[in-house]
């Protein structure tokens, strides 16, 4: 399970601003050159759909599919999915951020595409998300039903670590979210460094902590812990949110507010 077989980076040219991606391979190639590259004042596309692996998701934390996801990491451009598609993406990680993407830097913006039949596993307490594990920027029409599962801290939806500026627009989950530890949220885990904003967003997905202790289980069908400021606004949570083991605190937006504010407005 590798990505080394499957790169092309031959569509990078430092002189152009716009890429346009269609194969597996350009894109897994796109997660090889972020380690150095920010791709900060240029745009990412999508131009076609893109499978990354077959076959079902739910079966692959038994066994792997052919080939493993690394992150795009440190990202400080534009991707815009074109509303294109992108499906078997398979992420497993011991350290650093899951997700998509790792570390989204402030003024980029990720937008436009459905992350469909993924799974994304970490043991990382550094922020886990089927797009994004924490960071800046912007996140903007975005559905995803992946699978997340997290032996660890910050678990979320779309998102896991909220920072500085982090804005999340028009974003759906519609998977399913199991964590064996704490703070987790069908859209975000966390909004804890700085302000931020949820709006128009939905999530329709399940959030389980099967975590025995000894601390409480911070579970919220939007955020799950927030010790800063966000603002939250014609925003929607229909998904189970539950806890199989141990102590939790549990609410339909936000399992836990201590010490920030949230500015909760016209939510349905």
């Amino acid at each position: 399970t590798s990505l080394a077989s499957s790169w092309d980076i031959s569509w990078d040219d430092e002189n152009e601003k716009e890429f346009v991606l269609t194969t597996k391979e350009q894109l897994l190639g796109l997660a090889d050159l972020s380690k150095t590259v920010d791709f900060k004042e240029k745009t990412i596309k999508l131009g076609k759909d893109i499978v990354i692996n077959k076959g079902k998701a739910e079966k692959w934390a038994e066994k792997a599919p052919k080939i493993a996801w690394t992150p795009i990491s440190n990202f400080a451009g534009t991707f815009d999915g074109q509303g294109h598609e992108i499906s078997g993406l398979y992420g497993k990680l011991t350290n650093g951020g899951a997700g998509m993407f790792a570390d989204t830097q402030e003024g980029c913006e990720i937008k436009d595409f459905h992350l469909v039949n993924s799974y994304i596993y970490s043991q990382t307490s550094k922020g886990t998300g089927s797009i994004a594990s924490g960071g800046s920027g912007t996140f903007e029409h975005i559905y995803t039903d992946a699978i997340v599962e997290c032996n660890g801290f910050f678990c979320g939806g779309i998102i896991g670590n909220l920072k500085d500026d982090a804005s999340l627009q028009e974003c759906w989950f519609d998977g399913t979210i199991t964590i064996n530890g704490s703070c987790a949220g069908g859209i975000a885990a966390s909004a804890n460094d700085g302000k931020s904003e949820i709006k128009h967003c939905l999530n329709t997905g399940s959030v389980t902590s099967t975590y025995p202790g000894p601390d409480p289980a911070i579970l919220g069908g939007i955020c799950g812990s927030i010790t800063k400021k966000v603002d939250i606004e014609d925003t929607l949570n229909v998904g189970v949110i539950m806890s199989e083991a141990g102590l939790a605190q549990v609410g339909g937006l936000f399992g836990m507010l201590s010490g920030g504010t949230a500015k909760i407005d016209a939510l349905w």
